[in-house]
């Protein structure tokens, strides 16, 4: 069984002199993510499209729905409903036996099913290229697997081979976007993400963006209660330590990252013993984190 969710427009009848209008009204304002809002305006053409795009970025939405247009707001109707197939056990079977006779949404879900064995996560979704090459989902997942393993030229010849398919693949531009901000192409990123508007995990992919951009009070908001590294870092940056320490004490398969960050905090909260504990919890994950803790000034009172 696997649940879907999708957003439904009722009316969404804007003139071109409201979108005018708009642009200008955005442009003169100082709301957040005002510079990725409106690339998105200028990328999209069709007055419908283009406002779809923007009400998924959901934290700038919220603010442009209540300080910006409230004139323009119409209603809206969210749909759920339940795709109702094969269990767990039957679709790894079939997926073993001939994949052909899964339909796409259960292949991509049995892929998922494997737990850490991303060898046989990677065989079924690439059976699902195979089998449905017309849907960009599959592709993007395999994207998401090398990534995971930071082979990230092959992820992004993967993402490339999900844009071919489908160039408004919400995920595959977001995770262009974050592979953009892993190389300081920081117009390249800011250009993807605004083609992301409705990609899952959205969040999460503009609190790494506004990390990057210096706006931590934004990334930390975007991040919410996710607890990973980057939304430990976004509550360091933003002093919120307390926050930080429980988000560090609950990621999921911490790394030398979660132990570098760690030693950052107790730094700043002026404990040493934790910090230099923590530190050398890093370097023996990680021995290259030493050459770079020597410089770091953060950590500056921390023995080494």
């Amino acid at each position: 069984m696997k649940k879907t969710k999708a957003d439904a427009p009722i009316d969404t009848k804007y003139t071109a002199e409201d979108w005018e209008g708009f642009q200008e009204l955005v442009a003169a304002s100082d709301i957040q993510d005002k510079d990725v809002i409106l690339r998105v305006l200028s990328m999209y053409q069709d007055p419908e499209e283009r406002e779809q795009q923007i009400r998924n970025i959901s934290a700038a939405f919220r603010e442009l729905a209540d300080g910006i247009l409230p004139q323009l707001r119409r209603a809206r109707m969210t749909i759920n409903y339940q795709l109702i197939g094969r269990d767990d056990e039957q679709i790894l079977a079939q997926i073993k036996d001939d994949a052909t006779k899964l339909n796409i949404e259960e292949l991509l879900y049995g892929a998922t099913l494997y737990d850490n064995d991303i060898t046989s996560s990677e065989a079924a979704y690439k059976k699902a290229t195979q089998i449905y090459p017309s849907d960009a989902r599959a592709y993007n997942n395999l994207a998401g697997l090398a990534y995971k393993q930071g082979n990230y030229v092959e992820a992004k010849q993967w993402l490339e081979k999900a844009l071919n398919v489908d160039k408004n693949q919400a995920e595959a531009n977001a995770n262009l976007g974050l592979l953009a901000l892993q190389q300081g192409d920081m117009l390249n990123a800011e250009t993807y993400i605004a083609k992301a508007a409705n990609a899952n995990g959205l969040n999460e992919v503009l609190g790494n963006l506004h990390l990057a951009q210096g706006k931590y009070a934004q990334a930390e908001q975007d991040f919410g209660r996710i607890q990973s590294n980057s939304a430990a870092l976004a509550q360091i940056l933003n002093k919120n330590y307390q926050a930080a320490a429980s988000t560090l004490k609950n990621i999921t398969n911490a790394d030398a990252t979660t132990d570098y960050l760690r030693a950052i905090l107790n730094a700043r909260t002026n404990n040493l013993s934790e910090a230099a504990n923590a530190l050398k919890q890093a370097i023996a994950k990680d021995p290259s984190l030493a050459t770079y803790a020597a410089k770091d000034l953060e950590l500056t009172k921390v023995s080494k």
